[in-house]
């Protein structure tokens, strides 16, 4: 009897032993696919992150090109009619024709002496395309209209000189001049030069990134360049005669080289806005 009882009671201790372990195995390996898993979510969401940054980042720098392309394409000056390519000036004027009761936008193109003009406008259903000019007398003449006009040219032509709002009908298409911003310029423009804008140049035999605002003349023969370089201010001249030659002065010798491609540079850019006076 005694020897039966040990037996059951050593069966019942294998059994729950037995049970033990299982539930013990179970434990572990549900620890172990817990942990696989939180390291697999880890791993996800590491990627997820990356992916969000990346997909934030793609989107900032297409907001930025198409902030870009939108301030570009808000610069561009709108015309009901693009200037006379063989003038020299244009500008727009808000006519009144009292006596119609209407009302023009009129694009004016003029060649340099003041006695040829040209009036753009939408007339009466249709397109007007008229000429206005004046001999070495004052006289004034005015061809290609249908008579509306031979009164009213001259008052055109004049409150357009009044106005004195010309621009250059090179420059038509062209961004807004207002390219540059003054107060964030390490230099300002020389007043005796006509036009002026920022480059960046390399110089690559001295490892030399430079921002260097350049100050020209009109006619392209005269420029000035300043920058900050080898710890102080450079302020250095570059002019080019009528062959083309460079002359550099006022430099230490870096520039006799690098001043004309400075300007070759900026030339190619064509990137001027003009120094106000």
């Amino acid at each position: 009897m005694k020897k039966k009882m040990i037996a059951m009671l050593l069966t019942t201790a294998i059994v729950v032993g037995s049970g033990a372990t299982v539930v013990f195995a179970e434990k572990e390996n549900a620890k172990t696919e817990t942990a696989a898993q939180d390291e697999k979510t880890e791993d996800e969401n590491a990627k997820d992150e990356k992916a969000e940054d990346d997909k934030k980042a793609d989107s900032k720098d297409a907001d930025k090109k198409d902030s870009k392309e939108k301030d570009a394409e808000e610069t561009k000056e709108e015309l009901p009619y693009a200037p006379k390519e063989d003038y020299d000036e244009y500008a727009l004027v808000d006519f009144e024709i009292e006596d119609l009761g209407q009302e023009l936008e009129i694009v004016v193109s003029k060649k340099d002496g003041d006695k040829e003009y040209n009036l753009q406008m939408y007339f009466f259903g249709g397109d007007a395309d008229i000429d206005v000019t004046y001999d070495d007398n004052g006289d004034c003449k005015v061809t290609n209209d249908d008579g509306f006009f031979q009164t009213e040219g001259p008052l055109v032509v004049e409150k357009a000189e009044k106005e004195g709002n010309w621009k250059k009908v090179a420059d038509y298409g062209k961004e807004d001049s207002a390219k540059f911003d003054l107060s964030t310029l390490e230099y300002q423009p020389k007043a005796d030069y006509d036009k002026f804008t920022v480059t960046d140049f390399e110089m690559e035999n001295l490892g030399q990134d430079l921002e260097i605002v350049v100050s020209a003349t009109d006619d392209d023969k005269s420029f000035n360049l300043q920058m900050y370089f080898f710890g102080g201010d450079a302020d250095i001249n570059v002019t080019v005669d009528d062959d083309g030659n460079y002359e550099v002065t006022n430099d230490s010798g870096f520039f006799q080289t690098e001043g004309p491609l400075v300007v070759q540079q900026v030339l190619e850019e064509d990137n001027w806005q003009a120094i106000e006076k």
